[in-house]
């Protein structure tokens, strides 16, 4: 196998990768000579790519839909909220991977090689990629890759998995300007499933089935959900465009990066939110902060362990009582703006607005998590006041009668 050196080495063309390769070219005068890429198929599956922002960033051109309005529906409980400062936004994937292929065939720095990468390792101050057909060499490894990852093991107990029908109607039925984010109303609902709706236009929509689980569903699980879901809120008449499935993982990533020679990116670097599966803003300022890294090497990034820890809380649950899900939820969207909701999911809040959010939550499943997880030591001490509060019973809501009569409904 013939050795190749490059000056950095991407493992992964996914979002991830194709924004680090991007945002490495943009560097002036960087002295950036050679990127690789390592991708292991050519056929990318679709996908749609969804987050919260302000109008203007860097991918604004390649937004196909955005919306202002964010819908929550669970027994009573409908809440329909407009977003002040930002907008809820789709990309599709395949978009997403064709600029930046076009980008890159414009600049003669960048190698897309489609080969499987078998392990990666550093030796002598350079930096290796074994794959299957090929040997390279770089001075940085940039690695997506969560299996690869030195002394992870990444099993993931719980997954955010779904399959969602892009259909078409006969008639105007959607509202464009409104994303229903969570629909528990579907099935019985024992499994904490939901159904999350995009709508593109007034007769067509991405309309998505989506479990927290431990388990994969058998398909028929899922279309089972999507054909009662849909003929009970728009009718008969109504065709399946394109089909949409996947599974993210919803893993705590262990292994924090040196930031020397090999640094992980993407789902390798814990990009996708354990507690939610959104990545794609989160990926954005992974790559700006690694950017900055390269800048300045004595910069430090540190992580908020006390959001570790409340992801620890809300997927002891998952895994442990999906049944409080909805409810939970229930709680979350009815007692707190949708932007302080999308705050807290940003990790930008501190630790007093965290607290207000926790006190407007149903005690017993988070008591029952924070008993049962092995939480570590050194993320208890450094949320001492939020664990004491916890241990207390104080970060308890205060619900009116009718409050609970309509929740427990």
């Amino acid at each position: 196998m013939a050795n190749q050196d490059f000056q950095y080495i991407i493992v992964g063309a996914g979002c991830a990768g194709l924004q680090l390769a991007r945002a490495l070219l943009d560097l002036p005068d960087s002295g950036v000579s050679s990127i690789l890429i390592l991708e292991s198929s050519q056929n990318h599956s679709e996908k749609s790519w969804c987050f919260w922002h302000e109008e203007t960033h860097k991918y604004r051109h390649l937004v196909k839909k955005e919306w202002r309005n964010i819908a929550f529906n669970s027994s009573k409980n409908y809440f329909s909220n407009p977003l002040k400062n930002q907008t809820y936004q789709y990309i599709n994937s395949i978009d997403f991977l064709n600029f930046h292929l076009e980008y890159f065939k414009k600049d003669g720095r960048v190698t897309v090689i489609n080969d499987v990468v078998l392990s990666i390792s550093e030796q002598n101050n350079n930096c290796i990629a074994y794959c299957q057909n090929s040997v390279y060499t770089s001075s940085i490894i940039f690695n997506s890759i969560p299996q690869l990852n030195i002394n992870e093991v990444f099993k993931p107990k719980v997954w955010q998995h779904f399959l969602g029908w892009e259909i078409s109607t006969e008639s105007e039925i959607f509202d464009t300007d409104k994303v229903t984010l969570m629909d528990f109303e579907v099935d019985e609902n024992t499994d904490s499933r939901f159904i999350y709706i995009l709508p593109f236009s007034e007769k067509s929509a991405l309309i998505e089935c989506t479990v927290f689980s431990e388990r994969i569903l058998p398909v028929e699980s899922y279309e089972q959900s999507l054909k009662k879901y849909i003929e009970h809120h728009f009718g008969h008449k109504y065709s399946v465009i394109s089909k949409e499935k996947g599974a993210i993982p919803m893993h705590q990533i262990q292994t924090q990066s040196q930031w020397k020679k090999i640094i992980p990116i993407g789902t390798a670097a814990g990009c996708i939110k354990p507690s939610t599966g959104y990545s794609f803003r989160r990926n954005m300022e992974n790559t700006e902060r690694i950017i900055n890294f390269l800048k300045d090497s004595s910069q430090v990034f540190p992580v908020k362990q006390r959001f570790t820890f409340y992801d620890s809380l809300l997927l002891w649950i998952i895994s442990n009582n999906p049944a409080q899900i909805k409810k939970i939820f229930s709680y979350l969207f009815k007692h707190n703006s949708i932007d302080d909701i999308l705050l807290f999911l940003d990790e930008k809040t501190n630790i007093w607005q965290d607290i207000k959010l926790f006190l407007s939550l149903p005690k017993i499943p988070f008591l029952r998590a924070l008993f049962k997880l092995n939480t570590t030591n050194v993320v208890i001490l450094q949320n001492r006041e939020l664990f004491t509060k916890f241990k207390q019973g104080v970060l308890l809501p205060s619900p009116n009668t009718e409050q609970l009569v309509e929740f427990e409904n």
